[in-house]
């Protein structure tokens, strides 16, 4: 009983880290950007057990699982998402309790019309950090094989808060889940704050950040704040040797030159309380690094030396090696700080940039951070030489307006929006393949199909607005060949493929970019439709970039803001390229960007269209499987003819070589229907049964009429090619 008693409180406290009860929420934040939600809403007999509805939402993704935690673990009875509802015949157990380090089983999940088996294994206890403070968490890790390689998921569970952190790893990219805010209070052992610092009110753990990192509670004053994002204060840094230009929020610190040692140059620029900021440093290497992996790690063993504690996760590469990512870790002082280090390597040139914070304050500051380095330019011949001779067509450095603002494009359309402007009166159009209708100005020009549009004032093309995609054969590849005017590149990042395509299609002169920043900026969501992609190996890089460049048809200069999506796939033989936006004379175009905003917001897909398509491709391949069903069957037949062909003729060829012997030697066959039907041959000294051997030359050939003289039966000659068949080449 005491052995039985023990085992059922081991069980209990396993069940901690599980708490599913009705009305608890997680929030987590994603290193793509966005942001995973977690609720536990009701609770539902599935095959007579009572289990807890989790629904889940990332971006438009939404799914729901009925779970369950029972005396043999964590079980999964029924799942549903975009993809339909399931209910598994055997429930899927996802933790084995008693939660023992070491132990493994292994789980078969139908995923779509394939049957996946992963191999779970427990970990046991391991230390981990949410929202600033260390708590103690189960590790759980799942793992199977694919055709992209290893994919691997662990997840870390904390007593009495359930999932505090998830990583998933696959084709060499890792995409991390951490809790910032829950419901729910920490099990016993949760770290209370030390004495002289702040506590949450709600459960006296330490309290860093805007959360506490236990309950989730708001901690209103508890947390700095954060330093001026895009849309706050910017100031306009030049160096004074030329070879710097940037913007930073006021009050920041900016440092250059040499400051990491000779035959360097970089740049700091630190928040006034020192608790973010970012560096760049660019420098000459040798032979020794030959890509920017070797330059990673060179780069962190230094920085180890200087931070004994140093920690580097989720360390990437692009498939060339040029470029290199990882995630950092480390204590300064009694801070412990992270970020994000980002290494490139071109000939004998190695650039690193690193974004930086105290560990608890990256998350809110990353988008400033983010935003100081995408706008920050540097040449070695000054900037203001490689501006004026438009030799840095891709910088994303911003440029302010004659009103000294910054020309930010999240900035610009949210002040265009709330200013207002010119309207133009909008007329409704549809596709001409009836893919989708939308609102374009009375008077334009209008071309759509398969979702795809184009909208210009003229042919002159002055103004305008696009959503368009392309597709861009690497070098070498053997389908371009294939494809009328097949554009054909290395991949490039969003502002350098635009730049590309409009001079390859000569739409644009002297293009050039203003400005740029990621894509959440303007749509916190613009990353979900990619998520899938990213963790199948595929490699999504989208910017909204404000643009200037000279109208071909009348030399005007004209203005533009665009949503640039370059994606490329493992293996692939090409790569695509989305482009969104508009573009208008500088002069006119703030003044047409709320006009612009309602052309983008009225595009709606026409669903039958959609359904037909997907109909007609699904007939299409069926098609094409019945026609190569049919064509293999005519090749088989074809075989067939062709096969017995030859047989004939070396049939024939046979039975020529045959009697054209029996001629030239004198000879001939003889051959009777009774028993056995023996063949006897005739020649010029006799007779000679072919079966049995037997001889007599009492009569030859010449004048052998055809009688057996063995047995006084009348023999037929074989003479012809179906005898021969019969009764020569067949035996």
């Amino acid at each position: 009983m005491l052995i039985q008693a023990l085992l059922l409180c081991a069980l209990a406290q396993d069940a901690d880290y599980f708490p599913f009860k009705p009305g608890s929420e997680w929030t987590y934040s994603l290193s793509n950007g966005q942001s995973l939600s977690i609720r536990v809403t009701a609770t539902a007999s599935v095959k007579g057990t009572e289990c807890a509805v989790v629904e889940s939402q990332s971006g438009p993704q939404k799914a729901k699982e009925w779970m369950a935690v029972t005396a043999e673990g964590l079980k999964v009875f029924r799942i549903e998402n975009a993809q339909g509802t399931v209910e598994y015949p055997q429930p899927l157990l996802r933790a084995k309790f008693p939660l023992t380090k070491g132990d493994s089983w292994t789980l078969t999940v139908p995923e779509g019309p394939v049957q996946n088996t992963y191999q779970y294994t427990c970990e046991g206890l391991e230390t981990v950090t949410v929202r600033g403070a260390a708590i103690e968490a189960v590790k759980l890790t799942a793992s199977r094989r694919t055709l992209q390689g290893p994919f691997t998921m662990s997840a870390w569970y904390g007593k009495g808060l359930g999932l505090v952190k998830q990583t998933l790893s696959l084709g060499g990219q890792t995409m991390t889940a951490e809790l910032t805010q829950s419901s729910l209070r920490p099990g016993p052992g949760a770290p209370a704050a030390p004495a002289g610092e702040a506590k949450c009110p709600k459960c006296g753990a330490a309290a860093a950040g805007k959360f506490c990192a236990q309950c989730g509670t708001a901690l209103g004053a508890a947390s700095p704040t954060p330093a001026a994002g895009p849309s706050g204060d910017l100031v306009r840094y030049e160096s004074k040797d030329g070879k710097v230009l940037l913007f930073h929020p006021q009050g920041w610190k900016v440092a250059e030159g040499a400051i990491f040692g000779e035959g360097t140059y970089g740049v700091t620029v630190d928040a006034p309380d020192q608790n973010a900021g970012i560096f760049f440093v660019t420098f000459a290497v040798g032979d020794a690094i030959k890509d920017s992996v070797a330059l990673a790690n060179q780069v962190l063993s230094n920085l180890s030396k200087t931070y004994p504690g140093l920690a580097v996760a989720d360390m990437t590469s692009t498939q060339d090696r040029a470029r290199t990512t990882a995630a950092v870790s480390f204590m300064m002082g009694e801070k412990k700080a992270a970020g994000h280090l980002y290494f490139f390597h071109t000939h004998r040139v190695g650039t690193v940039y690193a974004l930086l914070a105290r560990e608890d304050l990256l998350s809110a500051m990353r988008p400033t951070l983010a935003s100081i380095v995408a706008n920050l330019a540097y040449a070695p011949e000054g900037v203001g030489t490689v501006l004026k001779q438009a030799q840095q067509s891709a910088a994303l450095t911003p440029k302010p307006s004659a009103e000294g603002k910054v020309l930010h494009p999240a900035v610009m359309i949210k002040e265009a929006l709330a200013r207002g402007g010119k309207q133009l009166e909008l007329v409704p159009v549809v596709a001409q393949d009836g893919s989708l209708g939308m609102s374009v100005p009375k008077g334009w020009t209008f071309q759509g199909a398969g979702l795809g549009w184009v909208t210009n004032s003229d042919a002159r093309l002055l103004y305008g607005a696009c959503s368009v995609w392309h597709t861009i054969y690497t070098p070498g590849s053997a389908l371009a060949r294939y494809s009328p005017n097949a554009l054909q590149s290395a991949f490039l990042p969003p502002a350098q493929a635009m730049a590309f395509i409009t001079r390859a299609q000569n739409t644009a002169k002297n293009f050039r970019v203003l400005s740029a920043c990621p894509a959440t900026d303007i749509d916190p969501n613009a990353n979900a439709a990619w998520a899938q992609a990213r963790a199948q190996g595929s490699n999504v890089d989208n910017r909204v970039i404000l643009i200037e460049f000279e109208n071909v048809a009348t030399g005007q200069t004209c203005r533009g803001i665009f949503t640039v999506t370059c994606i490329s796939y493992p293996m692939g033989i090409s790569w695509s390229c989305a482009i969104e936006g508009s573009w208008a004379p500088s002069t006119e175009f703030e003044d047409l960007i709320p006009t612009f905003y309602t052309i983008h917001c009225s595009p709606k897909q026409n669903e039958q269209w959609v359904q037909g398509k997907f109909a007609s491709q699904a007939a299409e391949s069926k098609r094409l499987q019945q026609n190569l069903m049919t064509s293999m069957k005519e090749l088989s037949k074809s075989y067939d003819r062709y096969n017995q062909s030859w047989w004939d003729r070396q049939k024939s060829s046979d039975y020529t070589s045959w009697a054209f012997s029996q001629t030239t030697l004198g000879q001939g066959s003889w051959v009777s229907e009774r028993e056995g039907a023996e063949v006897v041959r005739s020649s010029s000294w006799g007779l000679e049964n072919v079966k049995t051997g037997e001889q007599t030359n009492v009569v030859n050939h010449t004048n052998f009429t055809g009688r057996n003289p063995w047995t006084g039966e009348q023999l037929n000659e074989v003479n012809t090619r179906a005898d021969y068949e019969k009764y020569i080449r067949g035996r």
